[in-house]
């Protein structure tokens, strides 16, 4: 599952893509206007499935995982940098707007 972190610049996107993801992407007090998007995966933990594993002892296990995309800020005014963002989060499964 893809979710993309939208919302005005310095709004706190950066902030919360840390906290789902555990990494730790300087934030700033200034609005980025430029770069690539900070891409996190994360897997999900589930009980459910490690039960089932000790059950039925596959040859693998895998868990599901949420991919994290912090955009870029939306900008008043700024229709280019707006755009960019519009056109990444096409193909996203959700949408958090901050």
């Amino acid at each position: 599952m893809k979710l993309a972190i939208i919302g005005l610049s310095n709004s706190g996107k950066t902030t919360i893509f840390n906290a789902l993801t555990g990494q730790d992407i300087e934030t700033t007090i200034y609005p980025t206007t430029g770069g690539e998007p900070n891409i996190g995966v994360v897997k999900v933990p589930d009980s459910r499935l490690d039960k089932l594993s000790g059950i039925y002892k596959p040859k693998k296990t895998t868990y599901a995982t949420v991919e994290y995309i912090d955009y870029l800020g939306l900008t008043k005014g700024d229709t280019e940098q707006n755009r960019k963002v519009y056109d990444l989060i096409k193909d996203v499964d959700a949408v958090v707007h901050v």
